[in-house]
């Protein structure tokens, strides 16, 4: 935010992510990444079950 030019504020989130919690995310999505790319044949691909279990996870 600026006046006449010149900042004056900075609009930053309320409650934004400690880095901790970010380089936590990033390692779980790095796993699980591996974790589908080690299956093999039919199993590449996730159920329903699997996917509904990961979306409420998430949300914990």
């Amino acid at each position: 935010m600026t006046r006449a030019e010149r900042p004056v504020a900075r609009r930053v989130p309320p409650n934004g992510r400690s880095l901790h919690d970010v380089r936590a995310a990033v390692t779980g999505l790095r796993d699980l990444r591996q974790e589908i790319a080690a299956r093999e044949g039919d199993e590449s691909e996730l159920t329903d079950a699997q996917v509904k279990a990961l979306i409420e996870a998430g949300r914990r």
